[in-house]
């Protein structure tokens, strides 16, 4: 996944994702507490990419930082929650 700050551009590892936010690790450029950002993230094993603005909510020792998304368009929210139910059905 990708990210922008108003000020720069990183790249992270996404480890964690929900319709309400996300968590990655391995960030090319440490983001701080509240601070405002752009993601771009490719669905694992789907050929969508999505935008959301977010706000950093947490940053924990190990580099691991986690997400509220402020700002996802209703379409993008609908193809996650289908993402999430494809893998749900794969797995019963």
């Amino acid at each position: 996944m990708s990210y922008k700050t108003a000020d720069d551009a990183g790249e992270a590892l996404l480890v964690d994702i929900s319709a309400g936010g996300c968590a990655f690790k391995q960030l090319s450029l440490p983001l701080a507490m509240h601070e405002k950002i752009l993601v771009s993230i490719a669905l694992p094993s789907e050929s969508y990419v999505f935008q959301a603005r977010g706000m950093v909510m947490r940053v924990e020792d190990d580099g691991r930082t986690a997400i509220k998304f402020t700002l996802v368009e209703p379409e993008d929210q609908t193809k996650i929650r289908m993402h999430f139910a494809r893998l749900r059905a794969k797995t019963s």
